[in-house]
C-alpha cells in the first residue's frame, strides 16, 4: 500500500506541474504558458503524503 501510494503522490505531482499551471495561466490571462517549475521539494512532499495516505488506508482497510 505504501508504494501505491507514492505512486499516488508522483501522478498527483505530474498533474499538478503540468496541467494545472496550464490552466492557472489561461484563468489569468497570460497567453504564453510558462514551464512549469519542477521542483524537488514539492516532488518529495507528494511522495510522502501518498505513502501515509496508503498507510492509512493500509491500517483501517485490516
Amino acid at each position: 500500500m505504501v508504494v501505491l501510494g507514492a505512486c499516488y503522490g508522483v501522478a498527483l505531482w505530474a498533474v499538478g506541474t503540468g496541467v494545472a499551471v496550464a490552466f492557472w495561466a489561461l484563468a489569468n490571462t497570460v497567453w504564453i504558458l510558462p514551464i512549469p517549475e519542477l521542483s524537488v521539494s514539492s516532488l518529495v512532499g507528494h511522495v510522502l503524503y501518498g505513502a501515509v495516505l496508503g498507510v492509512a488506508y493500509g491500517v483501517l482497510r485490516n
